[in-house]
């Protein structure tokens, strides 16, 4: 089967406050790349939300066993670092990174700016099969 590719979408534009970005569909795919941009002196955390569900969880309310999601690691493909989903990516000044999510079983993601005092957060997110 020939490998696929998502074209590169918005999950979050210039997020200038805390809440959850557009659910992005990732059945089919195994990886997940994220470029993340944090600028304008950039003070927040940003956690990336999974889920298995057959269809798209709310993210923005409450995990429950009929709003199944859950934090995800990220890897930082600048230097292989974990970075824990529950702990999220906290910057305090502008940062760029290329992330990667091994997902082969995930339906639905997301990002969520969990914390906000100052500058924007942007995450675009792309997808290969194997």
């Amino acid at each position: 089967m020939e490998k696929q590719i998502k074209p590169l979408t918005a999950v979050l534009t210039a997020a200038v406050a805390t809440g959850e970005g557009v659910t992005i569909d990732v059945r089919d795919y195994s990886v997940i790349s994220l470029q993340y941009s944090a600028e304008g002196t950039a003070n927040s955390t940003t956690k990336i939300q999974g889920s298995l569900s057959e269809t798209a969880p709310d993210f923005g309310e409450a995990q429950t066993s009929i709003n199944h999601w859950d934090y995800i690691e990220v890897l930082d493909l600048e230097d292989q670092t974990s970075i824990d989903g529950d702990t999220g990516i906290s910057v305090a000044a502008d940062d760029f990174r290329n992330l990667q999510l091994q997902v082969e079983q995930l339906n639905w993601i997301t990002c969520n700016v969990t914390s906000w005092s100052a500058g924007s957060v942007t995450v675009k997110a792309t997808a290969v099969t194997d």
